[in-house]
């Protein structure tokens, strides 16, 4: 008596496949059967949208459920700085905010941040 017994799982998308695969004295036999695909965290980042894609896909009320547990920061921020700026200046602020997805306080802080960084070396 000659068994020899093989099980192969392939995935594809949402689709997952699982093969036995039976050899008994020279005679092959094969059961496929369809399986879900077990839902894991996604391995890759997801891509980025474009501002016009990111309105397009929160428009629809399904994605406006908050995912997750909220995001605070590390510590309260202490006092408000007034700071003017150039016309020319604050557009390239808001440019460069704008493309980094970030409020132009925030990038302003990180900016800051950046140089006292670099001056601290």
């Amino acid at each position: 008596m000659d068994l020899h017994t093989k099980q192969s799982y392939y995935e594809t998308g949402e689709v997952a496949i699982a093969v036995t695969h039976t050899a008994f004295n020279g005679i092959r036999m094969y059961y496929i059967r369809s399986l879900p695909v077990p839902e894991r965290p996604m391995t890759t980042p997801p891509m980025k949208l474009t501002h016009n894609q990111e309105y397009d896909r929160f428009a629809k009320a399904k994605n406006q459920t908050p995912q997750g547990p909220a995001r605070r920061r590390k510590q309260n921020l202490t006092e408000m700085v007034p700071v003017r700026f150039e016309a020319d200046v604050l557009d390239e602020v808001r440019r460069r905010a704008d493309a980094d997805d970030r409020s132009v306080s925030a990038w302003i802080r990180r900016a800051v941040e950046q140089a006292l960084r670099k001056t601290a070396s």
